[in-house]
């Protein structure tokens, strides 16, 4: 639990890129809806802490 509280920059930087991907792999299938409800929701998340690469 505390890697999440306090994560190594270097291991939040690739959980960032790895969602990033996810997010793309998401957008060419499944449901256009629900996916721009999960991007609006991940979007806001992402927003309110943002990491820099």
């Amino acid at each position: 639990m505390d890697e999440i509280k306090n994560p190594d920059p270097v291991e939040k930087a690739a959980r960032q890129k790895a969602l990033s991907e996810l997010l793309r792999s998401w957008e060419e299938e499944g449901d256009e809806q629900e996916q721009k409800e999960t991007w609006e929701i991940l979007r806001k998340a992402l927003e309110e802490d943002p990491v820099s690469i």
